[in-house]
């Protein structure tokens, strides 16, 4: 009978020059491209292998040369269009997303939690919103982003310890919470209140509200957040107004999925 390969302790079997690849790529995105010479700063690796996997990653259609440097080619993005395509709450939330995008006027983003990471899984704009300041896609750290700390909210507690122990904070602002008995303390308030704020922590000028996505048993989906410029964003509607609007929303979007059909 056929199986997934181990080694004898039982775990999985990997192959090391895929994972030599793999990390490659991984350090192209992290540096939004690079030459032979940067990657090897971050890969241990001789450069003629570097060149060796990025020849073979390049015949794949994974990488490609722009202005002399190495860069992923957009066939990622079928990959990942994909894989959102079969997300249930991708499919069910989006146009919570989009409504709550019309009704503030800003930047509404869905993320998910990935590998301690929020990753957004899509966003809508508002029409107040003429130049946007993220990206669906995009990586962000979970402790300065609304949706970030709203996911972490969601965590048993020995997740969040494991977190916490191990998470390097990187100042995104001068508001940037870097102390971790003060995040735990900003979790316990959102696990409280159900509502997480970053007020100039991620991006200078930039207040963000978050909240969770759970279904009726209380499993997480992932979470919503709203974006907008300070100058348009004041106290009430940072503190009130739309905390209100995405604790609607969030509901609906949970109550949804517990009567989805999904295969």
């Amino acid at each position: 009978m056929s199986g997934m390969a181990t080694d004898d302790d039982g775990s999985r079997k990997t192959i090391r020059a895929v994972e030599k690849s793999l990390t490659i790529l991984e350090a192209l995105h992290r540096r939004d491209g690079g030459g032979v010479t940067a990657l090897s700063e971050d890969v241990e690796l001789s450069m003629g292998a570097i060149s060796h996997h990025l020849a073979t990653l390049e015949a794949a259609g994974l990488v490609t040369i722009v202005d002399g440097e190495y860069q992923p080619t957009i066939r990622f993005l079928s990959y990942g269009a994909k894989a959102r395509e079969r997300s249930q709450v991708y499919q069910i939330a989006r146009r919570g997303v989009d409504e709550l995008a019309q009704e503030t006027g800003e930047i509404v983003r869905l993320a998910v939690e990935r590998e301690f990471q929020s990753f957004c899984l899509y966003q809508s704009l508002g029409d107040a919103v003429t130049e946007p300041w993220t990206l669906t896609g995009m990586e962000e750290p979970l402790y300065r982003t609304g949706g970030g700390k709203a996911l972490l909210a969601e965590f048993s507690d020995d997740r969040l310890d494991s977190y916490l122990n191990q998470v390097e904070f990187v100042r995104g602002t001068s508001n940037t919470v870097t102390d971790a008995q003060r995040l735990r303390e900003q979790i316990e308030d959102v696990r409280e209140t159900g509502i997480a704020f970053d007020d100039e922590e991620h991006l200078e000028g930039v207040r963000c509200v978050g909240t969770s996505i759970t279904d009726e048993s209380g499993n997480l989906l992932g979470a919503i957040s709203v974006s907008g410029r300070v100058e348009r964003v004041d106290d009430e509607r940072f503190r009130e107004a739309i905390p209100r609007e995405l604790q609607n929303i969030a509901g609906v979007v949970g109550i949804s999925s517990t009567y989805s059909v999904w295969e």
